[in-house]
């Protein structure tokens, strides 16, 4: 893994498409192992993040429309959350991943981009 400065993970969410995004997370802050809110998945990525993750993603945890959803709020969130609040880094399969973190909700989304790899 590989932690992404602040300004290249502004310019990863910034670069962000609909059709790069893997998984996404959506809760409250404090933890986000699914006991504050959700993961969802893309069904073209469920296998590869099944993998990824160590196990099979659940058939009502595929929800296309749904990550596009919490995709665009992480973006929307992006842009007026103070830098300390903004996290990326590359997984171990060179995939960028991104947090953001408001007062009330984190999100975290997975990508299929590799250009910070």
């Amino acid at each position: 893994m590989k932690d992404l400065t602040v300004a290249e993970t502004r310019r990863a969410i910034a670069s962000c498409r609909a059709e790069t995004v893997t998984h996404a997370y959506s809760g409250e802050p404090g933890c986000a192992c699914g006991c504050k809110g959700d993961w969802l998945y893309m069904q073209q990525y469920r296998e590869h993040c099944g993998k990824e993750r160590g196990y099979p993603v659940r058939d009502d945890e595929v929800d296309d429309a749904k990550v596009k959803l919490v995709t665009g709020r992480a973006v929307i969130a992006s842009s007026w959350v103070e830098d300390r609040n903004v996290n990326g880094w590359v997984d171990k399969s060179g995939f960028v991943n991104f947090a953001v973190q408001t007062e009330t909700m984190l999100y975290i989304i997975g990508t299929n981009d590799r250009s910070f790899a």
